[in-house]
């Protein structure tokens, strides 16, 4: 067998990672890799409260990375609990009860981490979600993130990428990424821009993309420079789901001078122009970036492409 080997940068206290997994592979090589990791380097306390699946394949990971698992289980440096057990502890009559969710989860946190640092990992957002109850997900990651106002620990949050997928479900995955410090499984952005919004691949995403730049920029007295980028926006955001098939990241940063835009999507493909086809619409897109912006272009990063453009007050 091969030793899943963590591809992202090791965990930290404070961190609220959330990742949208096509397949159990991916949860294995970050999220079960990254906890072995701070098992065995950090002598960390792991919490993972998870499907009985993934359960499964964690005690694999853990085993493979050269952890005693049922001795680290003996010790209390490691608890696999199941998440629908767990849900069921703190979910009164349909609702989530912030007291039972304390002695639940906070409970566990506070034991692991009564004599190391502790990294959890939770899929019960996604179990919620799953089961229809997308502002019951979304208020569950409300609770985590009062329960990490309270005490020090990393989480690592797990969603299926498919139940991104359908159209109704662009507001709540706007919800869920807002909630996180970092995103993993979408579209790639830039490190450390001012203000970055994850959006799905669907064209009615479009205006949220728009009214996100639109609303963005009048906080910043950038009203100047408002038409510029909502073409600018419009016209990368419809490549990243068109041609990238590829939901996609908005990015933005000024520093008084001008604004910088950054579109990311999923694609490694560049964006070419094309010659305008003056009896059809459509294939005048970069044409007109070129027009609006004082320099626009393209980087290859892991994970898909970075689309940027300057646009000058």
């Amino acid at each position: 067998m091969t030793t899943a080997t963590s591809t992202v940068r090791p965990l930290r206290d404070g961190d609220h990672v959330v990742q949208f997994y096509d397949d159990d592979r991916e949860l294995e090589t970050t999220a079960f890799a990254r906890l072995a990791d701070a098992m065995a380097s950090d002598d960390a306390a792991v919490v993972v409260i998870a499907t009985p699946p993934h359960l499964d394949a964690c005690r694999w990971v853990f085993v493979e990375a050269g952890v005693d698992v049922d001795r680290a289980v003996a010790d209390g440096q490691l608890r696999l609990l199941d998440a629908t057990e767990v849900l069921a502890a703190f979910l009164v009559h349909g609702r989530l009860d912030r007291s039972a969710f304390d002695r639940a989860v906070g409970d566990v946190i506070r034991a692991a981490g009564a004599r190391r640092p502790v990294h959890a990992f939770g899929e019960m957002v996604g179990v919620l979600w799953a089961a229809g109850d997308v502002a019951g997900a979304i208020e569950l990651e409300e609770l985590w993130d009062a329960l990490g106002a309270q005490l020090d620990f990393s989480l690592h949050c797990g969603y299926p990428a498919a139940l991104m997928a359908p159209p109704s479900a662009a507001e709540g995955f706007e919800a869920v990424c807002g909630l996180h410090t970092e995103v993993l499984g979408q579209a790639p952005a830039p490190a450390q821009p001012q203000v970055c919004r994850h959006f799905v691949q669907d064209p009615r995403a479009l205006e949220s993309a728009r009214r996100f730049v639109a609303d963005t920029l009048a906080a910043w007295d950038l009203i100047d420079l408002v038409d510029g980028a909502l073409v600018v926006v419009s016209e990368l955001a419809t490549n990243a789901i068109l041609h990238g098939a590829s939901p996609f990241t908005v990015s933005l940063s000024h520093d008084g001078s001008g604004l910088r835009l950054v579109v990311g999507d999923r694609s490694s493909t560049p964006p070419r122009r094309r010659a305008p086809d003056l009896e059809r619409h459509g294939g005048r897109g970069l044409h007109l970036v070129d027009t609006i912006t004082s320099e626009w272009g393209c980087d290859r990063v892991d994970g898909g492409k970075l689309v940027w453009a300057e646009l000058a007050r």
